[in-house]
């Protein structure tokens, strides 16, 4: 990426992302506070000189080239079978099924390839869900692919955010789709840490 012309928009440092997740009118997520359309966040990005977070890969081509915004991260959008019932932070490339877990591997490439294309700096993954009742030995899954993920995306000049999400329920506590997510796999970043220095990858 460094040694071509950029096509598109690039985040200027110190500047504020805005993430999609937050912001948008998905009746879905549970938001309690201003919601916008995608021409509305793009007005926020632009007013402050921002940047956009995770959002859909549909809309790439409206924020990148329509409104010449950058986008600084990007997240799998999972097909049927990767997904199954789960939420889209629910994925784990520590996956028991294999075949699931090559699915699930197969997005996050794609993805990565995107951002590549696009000059997208980042995507974002999470730890997923359990997957089967051992927890070594699902961590022992991501140690194995993790490193060629990680060798993928170091490749297409993309670097890999795993963000720990917190496995507490909170019920019907306003927000509660957004800050509870029970059945998360791992939510202390000490133990990914932990597993990093195997592969000595920062």
């Amino acid at each position: 990426m460094a040694d071509r012309q950029p096509k598109y928009p690039a985040r200027v440092s110190r500047r504020p992302t805005f993430c999609h997740w937050t912001i948008n009118n998905n009746p879905d997520l549970h938001v309690d506070g201003p919601q916008w359309d995608l021409a509305g966040i793009c007005d926020l990005v632009g007013h402050y000189g921002g940047a956009h977070d995770i959002p859909g890969h549909a809309d790439l081509d409206y924020i990148q080239l329509e409104r010449q915004q950058p986008v600084d991260c990007i997240m799998p959008e999972w097909n049927a079978d990767a997904l199954g019932n789960r939420t889209p932070f629910g994925p784990s490339i520590g996956e028991e099924n294999e075949t699931l877990r090559g699915d699930i591997i197969t997005d996050i490439k794609t993805t990565i390839n995107l951002a590549s294309e696009r000059e997208i700096p980042k995507v974002l993954l999470f730890f997923g869900e359990k997957s089967g009742d051992d927890t070594e030995a699902q961590w022992g899954r991501i140690d194995d692919e993790l490193p060629g993920l990680a060798a993928h995306a170091e490749d297409k000049g993309v670097v890999l955010c795993f963000e720990p999400l917190n496995s507490v329920d909170f019920g019907n506590v306003p927000l509660a789709g957004m800050r509870g997510h029970p059945g998360q796999f791992n939510s202390n970043p000490y133990d990914f840490f932990e597993h990093l220095k195997k592969f000595g990858k920062p």
